[in-house]
């Protein structure tokens, strides 16, 4: 970021100036407007050409009447169930919910404790008088039961076996009443206690009505061998126990309303492509209700609905895409060309997808598997890298999918021949390179899709006829980008790797007319081209870009070469004869003279602004430390002695101005040892960096190191001279 964008965010910050006027001004500095504006324009345009037109209604067939087409379902849609199925089902789910109780302890416990006060109190009337004369106060029991009670251990037996009785009954729950719950139509409650909920039979729940022959039952179990025991026993319990279960209508409507959730509305789906009526056949009822259903489903609405979700999806892809440029490939970013490119490979890419799908697909079942993906990835890969072609590769597996209506066939089938077609052209040095990866491309296209059929467990012919689709849709993807490489070169003014290794040929008619004309000029640039590559491989950026650069960043010398010290005798000194200033008028020409034959042989216009940046706006040092000596009037200025620029802003030109610096310096040095290259190198680096020519470069600290290690090294090898060893007399 410049020094200018940074005081300005600090300015912002503290609010000294009108924010929205900081931020647009901010954004036209740093060119993200236009990015921005890119960005939304692509993932529209993606939009509208992926989003499925709005088909027409369907004849709404009463049934009994004859179809006059085939009527196609255009999409998955619905098909509701009727009002009187949907309250039938309601009715019988709610029948069939238990109604849930619950039990209340705090009964189980006053029985108990009545239990426990009846026998104190029977206790205290039996000490004092004998059972046949006691006042029995109400109380009902058999007549033996009070003899039994009198005695103590009997009557404490007694008491023991009732409470167990009452907590064993009781714990289970006890009903009050099972014939108004039968009247409704109920057949089982649930049960809940800590432990959860038990759902059983109402016939098998305790009830009030007839619990006297369960409590005998019971009893007989306390003793078995004591008939008169168990029946007072029985008694007694059944004097205690009350009903417990109380009904919970807060959690039984919660169940109701939990069952009534799971009632779908809809009967069934009719899904995409799905055969709805066929011609000259009789309409059924059922048949009528799912056209009733279509023609409430195409709605405008619906469309508007879909077509901005896939514009929002589409803009998120885009966005991630965007980020992902900056943060690895801020050469692509800067550059809104590249960006423009990027997004009409994307666009060609989808248009003829849509084409596709909307003149091809209605006829011929897998002709969605004709996507060409591997069209945009081989594209990026040849003018860019193989890293922002495999990315493609994603990108355009993903449009696929989002284009065919999230057929995760063509998705992945795309994703791997997009990624093959990276792969197979990333190194790729002629046009005829293509022909290999095509048929590379086609082969994993139809492996991919032949595994997927056959995972599908789909017919053998079907599989044939996908695989068949998918490998036309390979080789037509090879094709495209056969076709549409040079448009790009020509219309964009990108390189392709193999337009830039076609240059690289030394053969190449300028590169041999430099070599006659301008020969040392020649033999510098093949130097500086050779140690630019190598920086830029340690650094990882294009090298083969930096290598052409390298051999044509001084062909403006073409046009005075003897006024370039490379190339003059050592007798002969033009510049003698000439003014400082009109000596660097010459000088600064060759970078106005290298764009001008740039452009008359057709270099790219990458390779043009790298002979443009080659020096930036450096200082042309001898000829103004001349100036200066000669001035007597104080009227020399530095802007007349430096080069026109503009300063490097990609990696590749900054390492070009390193290397042809760090070449032009080495070989004048008179003792190339290795120590004079170190410095010599090093002062260079630091002079252009304090003279702020890397400014604009997305050059770090560290990469400038370590490409300037490289550059030391090589340069060292190319010049320094054979040591000469003692005579050993060997």
């Amino acid at each position: 970021m410049k020094n200018s964008d940074k005081s300005e965010l600090f300015r912002f910050a503290r609010g000294s100036q009108n924010p929205l006027y900081l931020i647009i001004n901010f954004l036209k500095k740093r060119n993200v407007y236009l990015k921005i504006l890119i960005a939304f324009a692509l993932s529209l345009s993606l939009a509208y050409l992926s989003a499925p037109g709005l088909p027409g209604k369907v004849p709404e067939l009463k049934a009994g009447e004859v179809a006059p087409r085939d009527i196609i379902a255009p999409f998955d849609f619905p098909v509701y169930k009727d009002d009187e199925t949907l309250q039938i089902e309601r009715e019988t789910a709610i029948s069939e919910v238990a109604p849930i109780y619950s039990i209340n302890h705090q009964i189980t416990e006053i029985a108990l404790t009545h239990n426990q006060n009846f026998f104190q109190i029977m206790g205290g009337i039996l000490k004092k008088k004998r059972p046949t004369s006691v006042d029995k106060q109400g109380i009902s029991l058999p007549e033996f039961s009070w003899s039994i009670l009198a005695n103590d251990k009997a009557r404490a037996d007694i008491e023991d076996a009732v409470s167990m009785m009452i907590e064993s009954v009781m714990s289970q729950g006890v009903l009050s009443d099972r014939s108004s719950l039968e009247s409704e139509g109920i057949s089982s409650i649930s049960i809940a206690n800590a432990k959860g909920e038990k759902e059983i039979l109402l016939s098998d729940v305790i009830t009030i009505e007839g619990i006297e022959d369960y409590l005998l039952t019971l009893a007989e179990d306390y003793f078995p061998s004591d008939e008169e025991k168990a029946r007072t026993a029985a008694v007694i319990a059944r004097m205690m126990i009350r009903a417990n279960l109380e009904r919970n209508t807060v959690a039984t409507k919660h169940r109701i309303d939990e069952v009534l959730s799971r009632i779908s509305p809809i009967k069934y789906w009719v899904l995409k492509d799905e055969k709805i009526v066929e011609a000259h056949k009789r309409v059924t009822k059922e048949q009528e209700i799912a056209l009733v259903s279509l023609n409430e489903n195409i709605t405008s609405i619906r469309y508007a609905t879909i077509w901005l979700g896939r514009a929002f999806l589409i803009l998120s892809i885009v966005t991630i895409l965007g980020i992902y440029i900056a943060k690895t490939h801020p050469e692509i970013y800067e550059n809104n060309r590249n960006l423009v490119a990027i997004a009409i490979i994307l666009v060609i890419l989808v248009f003829i997808s849509r084409m596709v799908m909307q003149f091809i697909t209605p006829s011929y079942n897998y002709a969605s598997l004709l996507f060409p993906a591997a069209f945009a990835s081989i594209i990026i890969t040849v003018f860019f890298d193989l890293q922002a072609g495999l990315v493609m590769a994603l990108l355009a597996g993903m449009m696929g999918g989002i284009v065919t209506g999230l057929d995760m066939g063509v998705t992945l089938s795309a994703v791997a021949g997009a990624i093959t077609g990276s792969l197979s052209t990333f190194k790729i040095k002629h046009y005829s390179g293509l022909i290999k990866a095509g048929i590379m491309v086609v082969g994993v296209i139809s492996l991919v899709v032949l595994l997927i059929g056959l995972v599908r467990v789909q017919p053998i012919s079907q599989i044939l006829s996908m695989m068949l689709w998918a490998g036309l849709g390979g080789a037509f993807s090879v094709f495209l980008a056969w076709v549409t490489i040079p448009a790009f070169e020509r219309i964009m003014g990108l390189s392709s790797s193999i337009r830039l290794i076609g240059l690289s040929d030394l053969n190449h008619p300028l590169l041999r007319k430099l070599a006659i004309e301008a020969p040392g000029s020649y033999h510098h640039s093949i130097n500086v081209g050779e140690l630019a590559s190598r920086a830029c491989e340690v650094i990882g950026c294009n090298a083969l870009l930096t290598r052409v650069g390298g051999y044509y960043h001084d062909i403006g010398k073409l046009k005075n070469p003897s006024y370039f010290s490379e190339n003059q005798p050592p007798d002969i000194k033009p510049h003698d004869k000439l003014s400082p200033q009109m000596s660097s008028l010459v000088i600064k020409k060759h970078v106005e003279d290298g764009v001008d034959f740039g452009r008359e042989w057709g270099l790219p216009d990458v390779i043009i602004d790298m002979i443009r940046k080659h020096h930036g706006t450096f200082l042309i040092s001898f000829f103004y430390k001349v100036a200066l000596d000669e001035d007597r009037h104080g009227v020399v200025e530095e802007t007349d002695f430096r080069y026109p620029g503009p300063k490097p802003d990609t990696k590749e030109s900054t390492i070009l101005m390193i290397a042809d610096a760090a070449e032009s310096a080495v070989r004048s040095l008179s003792n190339p040892e290795p120590t004079n290259i170190r410095r010599t190198i090093r002062t260079i680096v630091e002079n252009r960096l304090n003279d702020g020519q890397f400014d604009d470069s997305p050059l770090t600290l560290k990469e400038i190191n370590k490409a300037t290690d490289v550059i030391i090294e090589a340069t060292t090898v190319m010049y320094h001279t054979r040591i000469k060893y003692a005579e050993t007399g060997a």
